[in-house]
């Protein structure tokens, strides 16, 4: 009886293996936005069971208020946390900030903290700059009240 009761849940375990590292690894990375003294968080990232719609389990929607307004936006609505699976290979966030006056948005991150395996950039939509987030910490916006940036992560395997 014994010998079942370590038998079944390896063989379980096994049998989903295949499909856990054909999906990647999960991981989540952290967002500090600022537009002068306001300031926010946002976090985007993969889990397995995550979808590319506003999971309950995972995604925070968005609740705007303030100087700082910033959320991704897409096909979760409009998010503080968005995950998304870990399946596919490349994949994008759109990030929107809004500001009560013209100002400069910092946005930065820990490098430390990005997923192994991947590149990610972040890019001003406006400018059309493009930020290796491996090799710097944090980008500075030209002063806008309104700035949309992608983040565009593309997995290696």
């Amino acid at each position: 009886m014994k010998t079942w009761q370590t038998i079944i849940p390896t063989l379980a375990m096994l049998l989903c293996l295949p499909a856990l590292v054909q999906a990647g690894a999960e991981w989540e990375v952290n967002l500090a936005i600022s537009a002068g003294a306001a300031n926010s968080r946002l976090t985007f990232g993969a889990k397995f069971d995550a979808t590319g719609q506003q999971d309950g389990r995972y995604d925070v929607p968005a609740m705007l208020s303030g100087d700082l307004q910033a959320r991704f936006v897409g096909g979760g609505g409009s998010l503080w946390r968005d995950i998304r699976g870990t399946g596919p290979k490349f994949e994008e966030w759109l990030l929107v900030v809004d500001t009560a006056n013209e100002t400069a948005v910092t946005i930065s991150w820990d490098q430390a903290g990005l997923p192994a395996g991947c590149w990610l950039e972040l890019i001003d939509q406006a400018q059309g700059e493009k930020i290796a987030m491996a090799k710097d910490s944090a980008y500075i916006a030209l002063p806008a009240t309104h700035s949309e940036f992608l983040v565009r992560v593309k997995r290696d395997s």
